[in-house]
């Protein structure tokens, strides 16, 4: 979807039976929840989607997480600053070396995206 304060395209998560999605795994309480649901947009921009996650252990989880609420047909290239964002955030957390390397090539092709 496009991003109504940069015009931008922002991420989504896609259903793909060959894919991994990785990232972190919060416990966060109710207030926050509410925080972070109007800070994304729950309910007009996005939607909630009940996932299970596996942790580093193996042990899986039942989690939120955020889906766009109206795909659009085409997608919509990322602002170089939001995937700057999503490599450090990636990095820091230690996220798998192939992941990353998937990351960056999104990150770095411009023809990956359909403007």
């Amino acid at each position: 979807r496009r991003s109504v304060r940069t015009g931008t395209g922002v991420a989504d998560v896609l259903p793909d039976a060959s894919a991994e999605t990785w990232g972190v795994l919060y416990e966060i309480d109710r207030a926050a929840r509410r925080r972070l649901d109007a800070k994304e947009g729950l309910g007009w921009a996005y939607d909630e989607l009940c996932v299970t996650v596996e942790d580093g252990t193996g042990e899986s989880h039942e989690a939120a997480t955020y889906i766009v609420k109206r795909k659009e047909p085409r997608d919509i290239e990322p602002s170089g600053a939001y995937m700057d964002e999503i490599l450090r955030a990636a990095r820091a957390r230690r996220l798998p070396a192939p992941y990353l390397k998937r990351l960056e090539l999104l990150a770095t092709r411009r023809s990956a995206w359909q403007p």
